[in-house]
């Protein structure tokens, strides 16, 4: 994924997502997540967040609008577990590159002090 990001999916919430599917998708698609098993977010210069799912679903989600105006290949009517696994995994990633900008930022660890001569 490239350092840009979407604020808009960046702030929704297990709670938010939850009003927009099920409480259970949401569950789901975390897990499947957290598991490694969700898809890779890139997103479009155009701002469209795009992803393939590991069961081959392709998952795009374009600015401006709501989780149920993005696509996926799965057929499932409304908001899919697709849908909110591309959008936790662009949270994800997100947070993962402001983890690895702040650890690059602070250097390299302090050497341990020497030990004191006998």
């Amino acid at each position: 994924m490239t350092a840009a990001t979407r604020p808009d999916l960046l702030a929704l919430d297990a709670g938010t997502l939850a009003s927009l599917a099920n409480r259970g998708l949401v569950k789901r698609a975390a897990r499947e997540v957290a598991a490694g098993d969700g898809p890779v977010p890139v997103l479009d210069p155009d701002g469209t967040l795009r992803g393939t799912c590991p069961d081959g679903s392709v998952v795009a989600l374009p600015p401006g609008t709501g989780l149920d105006g993005g696509s996926c290949t799965c057929g499932a009517p409304g908001v899919c577990r697709h849908r909110i696994a591309l959008v936790l995994a662009h949270q994800g990633a997100a947070a993962d590159a402001t983890s690895d900008a702040a650890a690059a930022s602070e250097g390299p660890a302090p050497a341990d002090p020497p030990a004191p001569a006998p």
